[in-house]
């Protein structure tokens, strides 16, 4: 459970990127991390010869994510489930909606399928979501700093196995359990990736 939690800690994280939360909710993450290597111990995934960095927290110092583009052949509203293009909601206003799911099955505030936290007959205030339901046509992914899906990011950074030699010794072996320390250091901030234009 405290593992899943880094993984809410970095979406929340995601989601502050570029609000007044933004440092705050960093800070937060990091404890988070601290907290969990600390009381349970931490490593690097290893499988099929190759070492894997996946925790939300290491990953979320990484300004890098995913940004699809593609063609839709269908959106709705998540309110009504109208087409977008009709919808009588506005993008850049907050409704007093009701939990639940609307006519086209995704909940009427966070737009997901299946949704058990927007409780039927609870209030919430939301702007409409746009719900992409059929694409037409995929064109690329593309590598960028701040996705517009705050949570589109990477979940496994490769790890090469030669620093891991250089820094860890002669005595180090591919498949040797590798600690993950990164959270018990002090925060270099947030790593800028550079990418190809």
């Amino acid at each position: 459970m405290a593992r899943k939690m880094l993984g809410v800690a970095a979406s929340a994280f995601w989601n502050a990127e570029d609000t007044e939360l933004e440092e705050s909710v960093h800070h937060e993450m990091d404890s988070y991390g601290e907290w969990v290597r600390t009381t349970f111990g931490c490593h690097l995934a290893y499988g099929s010869g190759h070492y894997h960095q996946r925790c939300p927290v290491a990953i979320a110092h990484k300004r890098i994510g995913m940004s699809i583009g593609f063609v839709a052949s269908k959106r709705i509203c998540s309110i009504c489930a109208d087409d977008w293009a009709d919808c009588p909601h506005s993008s850049n206003e907050l409704y007093e909606v009701c939990g639940g799911s609307n006519p086209e099955g995704y909940c009427k505030v966070c737009g997901k399928q299946d949704c058990t936290r927007h409780l039927p007959g609870q209030t919430y205030r939301t702007p409409p979501i746009a719900i992409v339901t059929e694409i037409e046509r995929l064109n690329e992914v593309s590598l960028v700093p701040k996705p517009a899906q705050p949570d589109a990011r990477l979940t496994s950074i490769p790890i090469s196995t030669e620093e891991l030699r250089t820094a860890l010794g002669s005595s180090f072996m591919p498949g040797d359990t590798v600690n993950c320390n990164r959270c018990l250091s002090r925060c270099e901030g947030i790593e800028e990736i550079r990418l190809p234009s």
